[in-house]
């Protein structure tokens, strides 16, 4: 009891130190374009398009950008853009009717309010340790997130209070919950088809979802860019991030290898749907095997980050939640599970971002290396090597700051922008990303591959 207690205590101590640092050095990178493209809305204009979003983005720079990339990125003329549907750009509206950095202030600290409400519900769910949850999901979903403003705390939230809701049978409610998790599409949508296709009493959660979603989109904009949205937005900013070194999808896999655009966007869009079926069917058979619904929630979210067209490492913590309820109803696939969890909460190619919470890392990746790793020799070979991994990463890694002007027309979409910055800042580094990319799609098959060999019945604890 004692130690429970005294691990809870560590536990909370960590998850305030971590959120209390990264508040306090937030590049607010995505935010900062998500604010402007509310404040773009506010006065009845395109947020896709570069002017004014640029203009915003400018305006707002010397409160958050770091300043190499403020060197770069800003200097040059680009434009971060927002990939965002409708519905999402109605809660920045309202946010951007506050100054800057009492927004930034208060995204941060909802943020991280979501973050907590994630560890609560999957303990819920899992029954794990809050410890042991909290260390999965401190810098994986929480740190980076926050770091650079993005929404996958409030998405991850959203799937995994539905995915409790669903181990209850209240599908309603899982439905309902799918709300919030669609302010990431691509790991709410697949989660809410799973539902749709595979159980037909959740229809009336599925209405409320989908009204809610077009009452926000009337009320931010009145529909009015939302073909816009699908038919040019979407696509051009799969066609923007191909070249990102960054990018964890198949699509960036397949230009390394030099594949063309297009049909490497094509691939990667294929292999989205793929997934996302491989996904819902493993899931239904895994519900059908242990009787957890949870799982065709989980399951679906965690299999369509493998592929895709655009795949980014804040959105790589939606596979834990598939990870952890596995762990806990597979015994006889705990332990690749386990290193499954220890590889995907840290996201390793933030390594240069991971250097201001290095010593609260360190704590966290050794608690769970301890707790999921039988050898214990392995377990503290693991926990040294990974940080020196990532030490060394940071040391050798140089931006470039090039001196190249973007220019483009001021009606063009702002993914048009993005992708020659993209081309011209964030593609040269391709092979020195790509190996601490490998422990993270090393995760996703673990994942996977248990998924997919569970056993006939599968034991509860």
């Amino acid at each position: 009891m004692r130690v429970r207690v005294l691990s809870g205590v560590i536990a909370l101590a960590g998850f305030l130190l971590v959120a209390v640092v990264s508040i306090r050095a937030s590049a607010d990178i995505d935010f900062r374009a998500f604010y402007c493209g509310g404040a773009v809305v506010n006065v009845g204009l395109d947020p896709y398009r570069v002017e004014p979003l640029r203009t915003c983005e400018h305006g707002v720079s010397a409160y958050s950008l770091p300043p190499d990339f403020r060197k770069s990125a800003l200097a040059s003329g680009s434009v971060v853009p927002v990939p965002l549907p409708e519905y999402d750009l109605a809660a920045f509206a309202l946010l951007a009717r506050l100054p800057y950095r009492q927004a930034a202030l208060l995204w941060q600290v909802l943020l991280w309010g979501f973050v907590g409400i994630t560890i609560i519900a999957a303990h819920r769910l899992t029954g794990m340790s809050p410890a042991i949850i909290t260390a999965a999901l401190l810098f994986s979903d929480g740190f980076l997130s926050s770091f650079l403003g993005q929404l996958v705390p409030f998405s991850l939230a959203g799937l995994v209070l539905a995915a409790l809701c669903a181990s209850q049978r209240r599908h309603t409610l899982a439905a309902i919950s799918l709300t919030l998790a669609l302010c990431e599409p691509h790991i709410g949508f697949s989660a809410l088809l799973a539902l749709t296709l595979l159980v037909p009493s959740s229809r009336w959660g599925i209405v409320v979802c989908a009204g809610t979603l077009c009452l926000l989109t009337y009320a931010a904009t009145g529909g009015a860019w939302t073909f816009e949205y699908f038919h040019e937005v979407l696509g051009r900013h799969a066609l923007s991030e191909v070249n990102n070194d960054g990018q964890y999808s198949l699509t960036t896999l397949c230009r390394l290898i030099g594949v063309p655009q297009r049909i490497a966007v094509f691939l990667g869009e294929a292999s989205y749907v793929l997934s996302l079926a491989a996904g819902i069917v493993v899931g239904e058979s895994l519900r059908r095997k242990s009787h957890e619904d949870a799982f065709i929630i989980t399951i679906p979210a965690a299999f369509a980050l493998i592929g895709g067209p655009f795949i980014h490492i804040a959105q790589m913590a939606a596979a834990l939640p598939a990870a952890l309820l596995l762990h806990t109803r597979l015994p006889t696939f705990r332990r690749p599970l386990g290193w499954a969890i220890v590889l995907l909460a840290i996201p390793w190619t933030a390594f240069i971002e991971l250097q201001i919470v290095l010593p609260c890392l360190v704590l966290g990746l050794g608690f769970l290396a301890w707790t999921f790793i039988d050898d214990r020799r392995v377990a503290i070979c693991t926990t040294i090597g990974s940080v020196a991994l990532l030490v060394a990463a940071a040391t050798e890694f140089h931006f470039d700051i090039p001196t190249t002007r973007i220019l483009v027309s001021p009606t063009a979409f702002s993914e048009d922008a993005w992708r020659v910055a993209v081309d011209t800042l964030f593609s040269k580094h391709a092979a020195f990303f790509f190996p601490l990319k490998i422990p993270t799609w090393y995760g996703l098959f673990l994942i996977a591959w248990a998924a997919i060999k569970a056993p006939a019945t599968p034991a509860t604890t």
